[in-house]
């Protein structure tokens, strides 16, 4: 797997999703001037869907998109312990965000005392917050869409033993 495919995967998802979700952001709450932390229509809210749904579509495009760019590929090991089936695996991605990133984003703007955003100000935020989180989990979404090689499904890889059969046989 070319690591540039995944910096131009990464930066694509990350373009499209700072102009999505801005404009998303905008037209949502375009008739408020600020923009609660909590609430139905608050920061809160936005951010940890933002950090759920995001992984979670985009794993669902990007694994197609990805086995049909990467043929030949193999997935790293720690595939293995994802769940095979696309959709879950994407809803583990966004589950993850939401408890590693959402969180602790929200606690750091309480911490500083963000009560509420103006709306320019939020849709800036929203926006880059989209971009930045899309660039940080395509690469992942990517990497676990390739297929685990054949006969390295229990995650054993046979290129890896420290000692020869031969030896631990004793001959």
């Amino acid at each position: 797997m070319s690591p540039r495919l995944l910096v131009r995967q990464s930066i694509g998802i990350a373009v499209m999703s700072l102009v999505m979700n801005g404009t998303a952001a905008w037209l949502s709450f375009r008739s408020m001037a600020t923009i609660p932390l909590r609430g139905r229509s608050g920061i809160a809210v936005d951010v940890l869907g933002t950090c759920f749904f995001l992984p979670l579509i985009a794993g669902i495009i990007l694994t197609r998109v990805s086995r049909r760019w990467t043929k030949g590929a193999a997935a790293p090991r720690w595939v293995r312990l994802l769940p095979t089936r696309t959709a879950m695996r994407s809803a583990l991605f966004g589950t993850v965000c939401v408890l590693l990133v959402g969180v602790p984003v929200l606690a750091v703007l309480g911490a500083f005392g963000i009560d509420e955003l103006p709306r320019a100000t939020f849709v800036v935020f929203k926006a880059t917050f989209a971009a930045s989180l899309a660039a940080c989990v395509t690469p992942l979404i990517v990497l676990s869409a390739l297929p685990v090689a054949p006969g390295n499904a229990a995650g054993i890889d046979p290129s890896s033993r420290l000692v020869s059969d031969a030896s631990t046989h004793g001959r």
